[in-house]
């Protein structure tokens, strides 16, 4: 109950930045199921509206969004780093952690809470795939998927629920 409170307490962003951070993942997620990266020109691109968006949202302080836009940069380049101590080689790579800068633009401090529900997400897919003997340890998994599939429900969630209670 703590951390629902904790969550819910959280000012949300508004429709117009959390509809363009999801365009931004469905197109990072495709590109990363399907090339392996995620483009810096969709990055670069994305940046744009990410960076003007907070000051033009009536619902939106700006420092929300880059306070959290700094806060997922150096939350994913410290998984990045344990992760190559850890397995030897980068969990991440370079185009996650500049995705994570991005959608801290857009989701505001709901990035962290994504980030860590995609990390759980894509673990579980990959024991399962480990244990079905589908995947080894030296297998890729593109990252992005797992951040859409973590991004939209949470989103929809909290912006339901946020209007459920307050109207």
């Amino acid at each position: 109950m703590f951390i629902a409170e904790l969550v819910l307490s959280i000012p949300r962003p508004g429709t117009s930045l959390l509809v363009t951070g999801i365009m931004v993942l469905i197109v990072a997620a495709y590109t990363d199921v399907t090339s392996g990266i995620i483009p810096n020109r969709l990055l670069a691109l994305a940046f744009i509206p990410g960076a003007i968006l907070p000051f033009i949202d009536a619902q939106t302080a700006p420092w929300h969004s880059f306070g959290a836009a700094a806060s997922a940069l150096v939350f994913v380049l410290l998984f990045r780093i344990l992760g190559s101590v850890v397995f030897a080689k980068p969990g991440l790579g370079m185009g996650d952690v500049k995705l994570a800068f991005v959608l801290g633009l857009f989701f505001q401090w709901h990035v962290i809470p994504v980030f860590y529900a995609a990390a759980c997400l894509g673990a579980a897919f990959g024991v399962t795939g480990s244990l079905l003997g589908r995947m080894h340890r030296q297998s890729r998994m593109p990252f992005a998927p797992f951040l859409l599939a973590a991004a939209i429900p949470y989103i929809v969630l909290i912006h339901e629920y946020a209007v459920f209670t307050h109207g």
